[in-house]
């Protein structure tokens, strides 16, 4: 074979796997999963499920939403926790979509909603965004949705929940400045030690002071599942252009500690899903020792 007649197939032969890559990219971003985790502790008085999503980037893609929702219903859970970013701060920032879901949500269990970077910049960005961040709150407020930011609220006898507020320079693209467990300690006080101590934390960067800290579980998302999953859990990128963090999503321990990483839902600026499905997540606490799965 010629030079001309290799290139020429080489080309072709990019040319179809790139589609076969984008078609691929195309059908999980239109897709939706629903995984069972588990997770024992002595401090966990009685059985709760919990449905978790995070960054759904006011995703209108498909029939996504209804799907959500269906899902969930037939869960039946205690509590449906929201992981933050469920808007997209941009131009022409909408936040219809998501007040759409969470108001049919709260029809079916208590509400819960964590703080991503995106609600924050809605918030810190007023001359851009001017009252969408009221908006949204308002919004939430009549749902009866509680929206945590610096705020721990008590559900039961047992369970305490935590949303921290991440400030801005914990987002920025690498190197970005380091958490340690004193601010988390100086945004939301000490840690529950009598109760289960949950936290909302969006970016799971900080695994090591939210621990620190007293979170028994954390609940993150952010990473959007590394937007390419590559073997071992590996994602390929984060928002901050870091290469090959892990564990992508799922459930993991460090010692006693666990945090519970969402894949999210929806995309924002690299629209791109690869070996990485959205998920619904649904939690299974019960009372015992030993780690779940």
């Amino acid at each position: 074979m010629d030079k001309k007649k290799f290139f020429f197939s080489f080309g072709l032969a990019a040319v179809g796997i790139a589609a076969a890559a984008l078609f691929e990219s195309e059908r999980e971003r239109r897709s939706l999963i629903v995984r069972r985790y588990e997770l024992r502790s002595p401090k966990i008085e009685r059985p709760r499920r919990i449905v978790y999503l995070s960054d759904f980037h006011e995703r209108r893609l498909g029939d996504i939403a209804a799907r959500l929702l269906k899902e969930t219903a037939r869960l039946r859970p205690d509590y449906i926790f929201l992981g933050g970013d469920m808007v997209t701060a941009k131009h022409g920032a909408s936040i219809q979509a998501t007040l759409a879901l969470t108001e049919r949500l709260a029809e079916i269990a208590p509400v819960y909603y964590g703080e991503g970077n995106h609600e924050a910049r809605l918030d810190r960005d007023r001359g851009r965004y001017l009252q969408l961040f009221d908006d949204l709150q308002a919004g939430l407020s009549r749902q009866g949705v509680h929206y945590l930011s610096d705020e721990t609220v008590l559900l039961g006898d047992d369970l305490a929940l935590s949303g921290l507020h991440i400030t801005e320079n914990f987002y920025r693209r690498a190197p970005h400045d380091e958490m340690h467990a004193d601010y988390v300690r100086e945004h939301l006080g000490a840690a529950n030690a009598t109760r289960f101590q949950l936290l909302f934390a969006h970016s799971p960067a900080f695994f090591d002071a939210y621990a620190r800290w007293g979170a028994d579980l954390t609940f993150a998302g952010h990473w959007h599942g590394g937007t390419v999953r590559l073997p071992g859990n590996i994602g390929l990128m984060t928002p901050q252009f870091e290469f090959f963090r892990g564990p992508a999503s799922g459930l993991f321990y460090r010692g006693e500690h666990a945090m519970l990483l969402s894949p999210g839902i929806g995309t924002h600026s690299i629209n791109l899903r690869f070996m990485n499905l959205p998920e619904l997540m649904v939690l299974e606490l019960r009372k015992g020792r030993g780690h779940g799965r």
